[in-house]
């Protein structure tokens, strides 16, 4: 009998184990500042105030909260968020591979470069012994 009372225990060790782990491979993590974390507890306060019968946790606002943000988000904000965490490295990074597949470099892209470096159009050209001073 007492090796049968075993038996389920490592049965239901073993079950627990699988549910904990299909859990974790159903969830994934997101990190968020401070401020975004306040403003989170601030939102679950709100909706436990006055309702004892409620239990709800940050966890379950932000699962509403990503779940429904597709419907909420305008073009603008999108737009927002490109322009908060646009990063110039990687455009030039980018511009480089893109370079490096096509051997050419845009013609404005060129313009660009040589105008930062004061060099002209006419400066690229090699001077001609006529133009040179004796």
């Amino acid at each position: 009998m007492e090796k049968e009372e075993k038996t389920k225990t490592k049965t239901e060790i073993q079950n627990q184990h699988q549910k904990t782990k299909k859990q974790a491979e159903e969830q994934f993590r997101v990190v968020i500042s401070r401020e975004a974390n306040a403003e989170l507890e601030r939102l679950v306060a709100r909706i436990l105030d006055g309702h004892d019968a409620v239990t709800v946790s940050k966890s379950d606002i932000g699962n509403y909260i990503f779940c429904n943000l597709n419907k909420h988000i305008s073009d603008a904000d999108i737009q927002t968020i490109r322009v908060t965490h646009f990063d110039e490295r990687k455009v030039l990074q980018g511009l480089m591979r893109r370079s490096s597949q096509e051997d050419e470099i845009p013609s404005d892209l060129k313009k660009i470069i040589r105008d930062f470096y004061g060099i002209g159009e006419k400066d690229k050209k090699r001077p001609s012994r006529r133009d040179a001073e004796p």
